[in-house]
Formats: structure tokens, C-alpha cells, sequence
């Protein structure tokens, strides 16, 4: 009855075990109902009994070997529950065979079925398997279990498929019933229209629920799809900063030694005929260039290791870098630190301490100044670094941004919602601000 695309939507090991338990019931219903046979009834009719019960008993075998036979798919279990409301017609079918055999008028009409039922009760002992079995809420129960899970199985489509297979195999005990007893005839008719009912409804009602679920479930799939898609995007870009960031930190060493270097054996090779001393002087100054640069450039492969933001705070970083530049600048430098550690994350961190650097750098190779300061402010609402400088200043309209570096401390800003202002005038130094606002 269901499709055998279904078998990815629906817990088939879970139905397997309900489809067990459904079996495991009818079979000691059964059970009672033997029990009862052999107090209240021959041994015949005991026969009829465990006859009756002998499709339960091989479906409920089949569901336990089925697992180790890797049979368990949605087609396996549809078929299986079919079996099951055609094996209960089949049961019904031998039970009525069972109170023809009774010497008995009719079904539940003969004197002889009640008066040893009734004194089966009036000993103490269980129903007879005949009024067990024939009651309004076991034939409903025992037709409506494998209606409910085919109904899961399938969805609200399947639902009316399986609806009508209960109701159509559940009246086919009508056929049996002796037609001559119209008193039991409208019983039996009045049972089966409410049983109908009850099927109907509550098969509809599983089908459509289990719609809902698949359909919530499939939206839950889809959006954890586009969280791992987000995800890896994410990844990406984070990548693509990371190479970017890796780029400027080149920039702010190893290219700045060596333009220097280039610079200064140019000037050796113009010297190097004309005046061997200057030449040879000047090759002092490249090897002093190269030094700082091999320094510079293991400070950068260090900081790329070991990340002194993450492990000491922005104040260290900061604190660090004047340390560094500081012994090869002829200017002074000093860190000033106001207020408490700011409270940021490891990446907006590194963008200050990187635009500081490149801000330190600038003043000390161009500015000619006498005292350079970097300044940590910060409140808890704002974090600011500053470098200042009292060199020779510039024109801000004829700055060259890609040769300072001051294109790339700008992207940094922008990437972490800083402000970057340069403030400079020929002849006063140069001050280079960087400011962000905190949330919260």
C-alpha cells in the first residue's frame, strides 16, 4: 500500500516493534480465549481456537526473522500489515465457524452457549473466547493498529487506501454471520458502521500528523543545509582574510626591507667607482637593513605561531611593537595606556595592533621626528589607538596612499567597523587615530 519511496520517512525498525506488539496482543487475547474454551467448552472447539490463532502466531515469527534477513523496508512491513487484517478476517472467520459447530440456535442465540458462559462466570473464571473476541472494542482495536501504522507509513494519501482494507476485511465477517438472524444481522451492521467510522477518522488523523512531521522535519533538514552552505562560506572568507591579513604583514615587513635594500645598493652601485667609502658605507647600512628586515620578518612568523592578543591582551601586542620598532628608530618611542583592557575579540584585536604597526613604522621611517607615542584608549563604550608624531608633517591632498601603506589600513578599518582619520600639516607632525565603537 505504500510507496516504496516512503521507506526513507518513517522509522520502519519503530514500526516493526509496534507491528510486534500489535501481534504480541492478539496472540494473548487468543491465549485467554483458549484458556476459557477449555474450561466452558469440548475439546473440539479447543482445536478451532488454536487453529484460529495460527496467522498471528506465524506473522509475529516472521517480524523476529525479518531484521536478520535485512527484509525490514517500507514494501516489507506495508505487506506485513496487510497479512495481519486479512489473518484477522481469517480468524474471525474460523471463530464463527467455531459457534456454528456449538449446538447452539444461532450466533450468541443458543441457550446452551449461555448457560455455560454464565456459569463459567459464576466460577470465577474468564470469558469465553466468543464474547472475548466479539466485543465492539477488541474488533476495533485489533482492525484499527495496522490501519494506524500503515497510515504513518504512508502518509494522509495512504491513509484512505488503508482505511478501506481495515473496513472492507473487517466486514467480510459479516459473510459468515447467519442472515436468517436479523436481530443479530442490524447488531452486527450497527458495529461495523461505528467501527468504519473510528478506522476512517483516526487512519485520516495518523496520515495527516505524519504529513506534518515529515514536512517540518524536511524544512529542519533544508535549514541545516543552509547553515553547513553558511558555514562553509564563512570558512572561505575567513580564509580569504586570513590570506589578505598574511599579504599585509609582508607588506608591513619584508617589503618595506626590501625596497630599503634595493634602494641602498643602487646607491652602492652609483658610489661603488666614484667613492669606494660611501659605497662601502653604504653596504653597512644594507647589511643593517637586512638585519632589522630578518628581525622584523621572525617577529611576523612568531606572531602568526604564537598570538600575543589572544594570549596577553591588546595592551601587550601594542606594548610589543614599540619594543620592536623602537631600537631601530632614531626617533623616541613610549606606549600610553588609558583606561582598562579593552574588551574585543581576537580579530578586531589584531587589526588594531596591525594599523599600529603600520602607523609606527610610517612615522619612524618618513616623519624624521624626535618622539613618536602610541596611545591605548579605551572606555566601556570605545577603544581607540592613536600614534603621533612631532616630524615634518605632509599634504594630506598629495598623499600617496599605496606607498605608505595607508589603502590597506583603511580596508583593515572598514573590515571591523573602525574609523580611520589621518590628521597632518607640513611642519607639525602627524597624528593617525583609529576608533571604534563597543556594543552594549
Amino acid at each position: 500500500m505504500a510507496p516504496e519511496a516512503a521507506s526513507g520517512r518513517a522509522p520502519l525498525a519503530t514500526l516493526l516493534r509496534l507491528v510486534q506488539v500489535s501481534l504480541g496482543l492478539r496472540l494473548v487475547l487468543d491465549v485467554v480465549g483458549l484458556i476459557s474454551a477449555t474450561l466452558a467448552f469440548d475439546a473440539g472447539v479447543i482445536g478451532l481456537v488454536a487453529l484460529a490463532s495460527l496467522p498471528s502466531l506465524g506473522l509475529l515469527v516472521l517480524t523476529f526473522i525479518a531484521p536478520r534477513r535485512g527484509w525490514v523496508t517500507a514494501r516489507f512491513i506495508s505487506a506485513l500489515l496487510v497479512a495481519i487484517l486479512v489473518g484477522q478476517m481469517l480468524e474471525g472467520l474460523v471463530l464463527q465457524a467455531m459457534l456454528r459447530a456449538l449446538p447452539v440456535e444461532g450466533f450468541f442465540g443458543g441457550a446452551d452457549v449461555l448457560r455455560r458462559g454464565r456459569a463459567a462466570v459464576e466460577a470465577g473464571l474468564p470469558q469465553p473466547l466468543v464474547f472475548l473476541r466479539s466485543g465492539f472494542g477488541v474488533t476495533l482495536l485489533l482492525a484499527l493498529i495496522p490501519s494506524m501504522l500503515g497510515s504513518w507509513l504512508g502518509g494522509r494519501r495512504a491513509s484512505l487506501r488503508w482505511a478501506a482494507l481495515a473496513i472492507l476485511l473487517n466486514a467480510a465477517g459479516l459473510v459468515a454471520v447467519d442472515i436468517t438472524n436479523l436481530t443479530l444481522l442490524r447488531f452486527n451492521l450497527a458495529a461495523f458502521s461505528a467501527q468504519a467510522l473510528v478506522i476512517a477518522v483516526t487512519s485520516i488523523f495518523v496520515g495527516t500528523l505524519a504529513d506534518q512531521l515529515r514536512s517540518e522535519q524536511a524544512h529542519l533538514r533544508q535549514a541545516n543545509q543552509q547553515l553547513a552552505a553558511q558555514a562553509r562560506v564563512g570558512e572561505q572568507l575567513a580564509a580569504s582574510r586570513e590570506r589578505v591579513r598574511i599579504a599585509r604583514d609582508l607588506h608591513d615587513t619584508l617589503a618595506h626591507t626590501l625596497a630599503a635594500i634595493d634602494v641602498q645598493l643602487k646607491a652602492v652601485d652609483a658610489l661603488l667607482d666614484a667613492d669606494p667609502a660611501r659605497a662601502r658605507q653604504g653596504l653597512r647600512t644594507a647589511e643593517d637593513v637586512v638585519r632589522h628586515g630578518l628581525r622584523d620578518t621572525r617577529a611576523a612568523i612568531t606572531d602568526l605561531r604564537a598570538n600575543l592578543v589572544e594570549e596577553q591582551g591588546l595592551a601587550a601586542a601594542l606594548q610589543r611593537l614599540v619594543d620592536q620598532i623602537g631600537p631601530r628608530s632614531s626617533a623616541s618611542l613610549t606606549f600610553e595606556q588609558i583606561g582598562a583592557e579593552p574588551s574585543l575579540d581576537r580579530g578586531r584585536a589584531e587589526t588594531f595592533v596591525r594599523i599600529a604597526q603600520e602607523a609606527l613604522t610610517n612615522a619612524s621611517r618618513h616623519a624624521q621626528a624626535r618622539a613618536i607615542v602610541l596611545r591605548l584608549k579605551a572606555t566601556p563604550t570605545e577603544v581607540e589607538i592613536q600614534v603621533s608624531d612631532d616630524g615634518i608633517g605632509f599634504d594630506l591632498e598629495s598623499l600617496d596612499d599605496a606607498r605608505f601603506g595607508l589603502r590597506g589600513m583603511r580596508e583593515r578599518a572598514e573590515e571591523v567597523g573602525a574609523r580611520l582619520k589621518i590628521e597632518s600639516q607640513a611642519g607639525r607632525g602627524t597624528d593617525v587615530t583609529l576608533r571604534m565603537m563597543l556594543e552594549g
